[in-house]
């Protein structure tokens, strides 16, 4: 009788025990969904930059630009524990976004553009290239920079 007595507690704290480990997993888990996706509604911080007369835009993208982030669940819940807090390059939509306002802003006199760090598709590169030449028909110059020779 006493072995019976001891196998139930053993089952009963067993059970609580898992119970609080599922419990706490699952408000993990909810977390970061909660805060996945109050990241994707809520939408990004927009800063206000105030420009000086004559300021030139240096677009200078790092590694790849995707046509559309990529962001999911996973990879949010995952870029903590990682250790890859750096952000990525700029998307499509947003280099396109951030020339359309140089070329619309009278402060911005010229656009330096450092293309030798990024690659792209060719759809990409024709997109960023439509941007580019609206900018240069506002009467702005453009200008190109290489550090690497091909």
């Amino acid at each position: 009788m006493k072995d019976f007595f001891k196998m139930v507690c053993a089952s009963c704290l067993g059970f609580v025990l898992a119970n609080v480990v599922v419990i706490l997993i699952s408000m993990l888990m909810f977390g970061a969904m909660v805060g996945a996706l109050s990241e994707m509604l809520g939408g990004k911080e927009t800063s206000h930059v105030t420009l000086s007369s004559g300021s030139v835009f240096v677009l200078d993208p790092e590694g790849e630009i995707p046509d559309s982030s990529a962001d999911d669940f996973f990879d949010s819940f995952m870029k903590g524990f990682n250790g890859s807090d750096v952000e990525r390059s700029y998307t499509l939509p947003q280099i396109v976004r951030a020339i359309d306002e140089a070329r619309s802003n009278p402060d911005v006199e010229a656009i330096v553009l450092r293309p030798d760090r990024c690659y792209m598709s060719y759809d990409t590169a024709q997109e960023i290239r439509k941007a580019l030449l609206r900018f240069r028909e506002s009467g702005k110059p453009i200008y190109a920079l290489s550090l690497i020779h091909i």
